[in-house]
């Protein structure tokens, strides 16, 4: 492996790095994994990150839509 002056090499926990990657303070492209498993590991984190920020999204769309039938209804 090159090393490279701007670069350091640590070891955090996935839990660590799910919260990173969901508070927006990281991004999965930003890491650059060293063996197959933790590639693995941060593959199937973004698809459940996608997964739970999708399902949010449709949470708060339906929550708007309701609320918007209510206020209509009242008229």
């Amino acid at each position: 492996m090159d090393w490279n002056q701007n670069t350091v090499q640590v070891e955090i926990s996935a839990e660590h790095i799910e919260r990173l990657i969901l508070d927006g303070h990281l991004c999965a492209s930003q890491v650059k994994c060293l063996n197959s498993e933790s590639k693995q590991k941060i593959w199937q984190m973004c698809l459940n990150i996608c997964g739970k920020k999708m399902c949010n999204l449709h949470c708060q769309k339906k929550d708007k839509s309701s609320v918007i039938v209510q206020q209509t209804t009242e008229y």
